[in-house]
């Protein structure tokens, strides 16, 4: 009776599990680090979209890293994490915000968090 290509599948599948296993954990890896690097470029363009249409001259570029560089201070200064937060969120249920100098506020990490995407107007 000739072998099948399924009968050799299951026996190179019981002589290599550890190698299969190694194999399938690198391939993971490899996958997770770039939906990282892709979810991360997709929200920089995000950022870049909200913000093309305002950003007229280099001054307000200017003022969003000078936020940013000042929630790196708060960071380096407290050890505590500090985050960038925009105010009102760019991808929020109601509201749509910018990434612009008057949108954005440093804040703790974990109060950043905690608000995840929500807006609360206060008037």
């Amino acid at each position: 009776m000739p072998k099948t290509h399924a009968a050799d599948v299951r026996r190179y599948k019981r002589k290599n599990k550890n190698k299969i296993k190694t194999y399938q954990h690198e391939y993971q890896q490899r996958t997770e680090v770039k939906a990282k690097r892709a979810s991360r470029q997709k929200y920089r363009e995000y950022l870049k979209s909200r913000s093309d249409s305002f950003v007229i001259n280099l001054d307000l570029k200017d003022e969003i890293d000078a936020i940013y560089l000042v929630c790196q201070k708060k960071t380096k200064g407290t050890g505590m994490l500090h985050h960038v937060d925009h105010i009102v969120p760019l991808k929020g249920k109601n509201v749509c915000g910018l990434h612009v100098p008057w949108n954005l506020q440093v804040l703790p990490g974990q109060d950043n968090l905690s608000k995840s995407n929500k807006y609360e107007d206060v008037l």
